[in-house]
Order: C-alpha cells, then sequence, then structure tokens
C-alpha cells in the first residue's frame, strides 16, 4: 500500500512539472501568431496555383438577346468598349425595330510567352517560401520568448525560496534573542531588533509571491492553461553549465533564410520583366451564331424574331499580342526592381554580420560569466559556514544580535548575488539561442 501511493504521488508530480519543451510546444498549438503566418503560407499556395493556372487558355462565352432598332449606318469606327453598333442596309420596311440574338464561345490560349509564365510560377514559389520562412521565424521569436518568460518563473521562484529561507534564518534569530532576554542573558531591545527583521523578511516573501504569480500570468499568454499548481524544472536553475557550446551555421537562422528568399524574389521578378517585355503568341479559336427578326420576307418585331434567320461562324488564327509601350516602362520597372535586390542583399550581408557579432560578443560573456557563477557560488558556501559559526556564537552569549544580524545580512546579500549572477548567464544563453536558433542546450537541462 505505501509502494502504491508513492508511485501515484510520484505519477501525479510528473504530470504537473512542465518542461521547457512542454512549453515550447503547448505556445506553437494555438499561439495567434503561428495561425496567421500558417494562412498566409495558404494563401500563398493558393496564389502559386493560381499562376500556374495561366497555362490554360482563356475562354469565354457570351449569350444575348435584345430589342431594338436596326436602321443601318455607313462609316469607320474603332471597335471600343462601351460603343455598340448597326450594321446592314435599311430595308423596305415601315417597322423599325426587330429582335436580335447572339451567342458565342472565343478560347484564346497563349501557347509562347517568352518565359513569362515560368518566371512568374519562380516567383510565386518563392513568395511561398517567404511565408514558410516568416512562420519558422515567428516560431523562434515565441520560442524565444517563451523561453525567457519560463525563466522569469524560475527567478522568481529562486528569490521566493531566498526570501523564505531568510525569513526562516531571522525567525530562529528572534527566537533565541527571546530566550536569551527571557534569561537575562541579553537585553531586551534585541527581541524588538530581531522581530524588525523578521517582519521585513516576511515582507520580502510576500513581494515575491506577487513576483512570481505576475511572472506565471505573463507565460499565460502563450500557455493559456497554466496554473499556479504546475511546477517549473529548476533543478539545475543555480548549478553552473559545463559544455553548453556548440558551434553553429548561421546560414541556417530564420532571419536570414527569410532576406535570401528577398533577395531570390528580386531577382526572379527582374527575369520575368525581361520576359514581360517580349511579345505573346496566341492561339485563337471562336464560333458564333446570331439571329435577327429581318428576314427575305420582311420585318418581324417580335421578342421571340431574334432566334430566326440564324447564321453560324468559326474563326481560328494565330495572334501576336506585343504592347510595344511596355519596352520603356519595363526597362524602367527592371532597373528598379534591380535597385531593390542590392538593398535586399545589403539587408542579407548587414544582418549576417551583426548576428555573427552578436553571437561572438555573447559568447565572450557567457565564458566571464561562468567564472562569475563559480565564484559566487563559492562565496554563498563560505557565508553559510561564517553564518553558521556566528549563530552558534550568539548562541552562547559570546557575540551581540548587531554582529549576527550582519553576519546574516553578507550571506543573504551573497545569496542575492548569486541568483542575479545565474540569471545572468541564462539570459546570455537564452540570446545566444536566440541569435544561433539552437535552444538544445537548454532544452536538456529544464
Amino acid at each position: 500500500m505505501s509502494i502504491f501511493f508513492v508511485l501515484i504521488g510520484m505519477n501525479t508530480y510528473s504530470q504537473t512539472e512542465l518542461s521547457l519543451n512542454q512549453a515550447w510546444e503547448k505556445a506553437y498549438q494555438d499561439y495567434p501568431e503561428l495561425k496567421e503566418k500558417n494562412a498566409l503560407i495558404n494563401a500563398a499556395q493558393f496564389n502559386t496555383l493560381k499562376v500556374k493556372s495561366g497555362m490554360l487558355p482563356n475562354s469565354q462565352v457570351q449569350l444575348q438577346n435584345s430589342y431594338g432598332t436596326f436602321e443601318g449606318s455607313g462609316g469607320a469606327f474603332f471597335p471600343l468598349p462601351g460603343i455598340f453598333n448597326v450594321n446592314g442596309n435599311n430595308p423596305d420596311a415601315q417597322v423599325k425595330t426587330t429582335a436580335n440574338s447572339f451567342g458565342s464561345v472565343l478560347i484564346d490560349w497563349n501557347i509562347y510567352q517568352f518565359g513569362r509564365l515560368r518566371q512568374s510560377i519562380k516567383a510565386a514559389n518563392s513568395l511561398t517560401e517567404q511565408a514558410r520562412g516568416e512562420f519558422t521565424l515567428s516560431k523562434l521569436n515565441i520560442q524565444t520568448s517563451v523561453t525567457r518568460l519560463y525563466f522569469n518563473i524560475l527567478y522568481s521562484d529562486a528569490y521566493l525560496i531566498w526570501a523564505k529561507d531568510n525569513s526562516e534564518r531571522v525567525k530562529k534569530i528572534l527566537e533565541i534573542a527571546i530566550s536569551l532576554a527571557d534569561a537575562g542573558l541579553k537585553p531586551g531591545a534585541d527581541t524588538s531588533l530581531a522581530s524588525s527583521s523578521y517582519l521585513q523578511a516576511l515582507s520580502r516573501t510576500d513581494e515575491w509571491n506577487g513576483k512570481l504569480a505576475g511572472a506565471k500570468m505573463q507565460l499565460s499568454e502563450f500557455i493559456p492553461e497554466l496554473r499556479s499548481n504546475i511546477s517549473l524544472k529548476s533543478d539545475f536553475y543555480l548549478k553552473t553549465p559545463i559544455g553548453f557550446y556548440r558551434p553553429d551555421s548561421l546560414n541556417k537562422h530564420p532571419v536570414l533564410n527569410v532576406l535570401a528568399q528577398e533577395v531570390i524574389y528580386d531577382q526572379i521578378r527582374q527575369k520575368e520583366i525581361s520576359s514581360a517585355i517580349l511579345p505573346t503568341v496566341s492561339l485563337l479559336g471562336g464560333a458564333s451564331s446570331r439571329g435577327n427578326g429581318i428576314g427575305t420576307s420582311g420585318v418581324n418585331n417580335s421578342l421571340a424574331s431574334g432566334f430566326q434567320n440564324v447564321s453560324n461562324n468559326y474563326l481560328v488564327g494565330i495572334g501576336l499580342t506585343w504592347n510595344i509601350s511596355d519596352i520603356y516602362s519595363g526597362s524602367l520597372e527592371k532597373r528598379r526592381v534591380a535597385q531593390q535586390t542590392i538593398a535586399a542583399q545589403s539587408r542579407y550581408d548587414l544582418r549576417k554580420i551583426q548576428l555573427n557579432t552578436n553571437v561572438q560578443s555573447i559568447d565572450a560573456n557567457i565564458a566571464e560569466q561562468i567564472k562569475q557563477v563559480s565564484k559566487s557560488d563559492s562565496a554563498v558556501q563560505k557565508s553559510k559556514e561564517a553564518y553558521e559559526l556566528y549563530f552558534a556564537r550568539y548562541e552562547s552569549g559570546l557575540i551581540n544580535l548587531t554582529e549576527l544580524l550582519q553576519i546574516q545580512q553578507l550571506l543573504q546579500e551573497a545569496e542575492k548575488s548569486n541568483i542575479d549572477a545565474h540569471q545572468s548567464l541564462w539570459d546570455q544563453l537564452i540570446s545566444r539561442g536566440a541569435a544561433t536558433n539552437n535552444f538544445t542546450y537548454l532544452a536538456n537541462q529544464f
């Protein structure tokens, strides 16, 4: 039975403990930013399919049945949109109105576009890769934010433990001070002084309780189901990292991938514009059927007369379309995009230099902070040993309360500095993970 309850307790604890990997996965599940980026990927993919549909022929169908006058007029005209015309001779009839019907099917198939469509498809694919890169970059940003908030909770929790330990130490001092004062070995003022220190220690405990609750609330932005009873993996927080360094390739960093895709897209656009200047060769085909109420026997002005005297025609051919004005405007557009390509390449080069410099700076800081943390750990251990000796001397009546509280204050400051030193080191490791897109070390420890 005892073993059963132990196992149940262990199982319950494992269910409430949240590792750093689990925190990342939970944040990826429902965070709106990733849903937005995923929707943009889908939109880019649909745009690619739309561009590919340009390989299919254009087909137009027209059906109409109209009623109006049919008085013809000679002369030439430009068949611009918005203009209708009436052809034919004036028949010898008193009725000047009749019905007309017309139906046509036209196919326009661009069979050769001098690589224009191929470049358009490449450009669309590049936009899709950009969208995927933005999605990966958003995941990295979320991973970095969650990691910082995760460690902010560990930081607040470490300070809460520090405050509780400090209050327990002062509580013991207060109890000894009361007993020594009651025995007449120490003045009664020691009790007031110890009580004041104890209340201050309790107030710091309340302060860090509030900060811990606030830190968990901040993480709930990414993990809504986060509750106060969930514990984090904090065993390694106040330990000195060893062997964290791994060489990383910055070429795989999401922000560089996004900038590289911008360069590729602008390069493709230049080729696309060059192709757009050239003509388009089309295969044309059409069929039409036209009827009207004007026949050899006269004019029929009923509404259904448009379906009489039907004439059927077809037409096939090859057409070449070339907008000559595009030669000049297209060359200007190509120059503009060429400058955009230079700008995009410069952004890529600058960001890569910044990332390399940032990683080198972080590595230098980490190397020194590891030394700082190691010395800080030793300082805490020495302070604890000194405090225990002084506490024993005060308990024996060999020193006064002021001296003991000073030693206790030194221990408290040493522990505080140790927590801050570890947090600074973890901050640098988080920054390195964001700069190299590699959080493996942190994931293995927390």
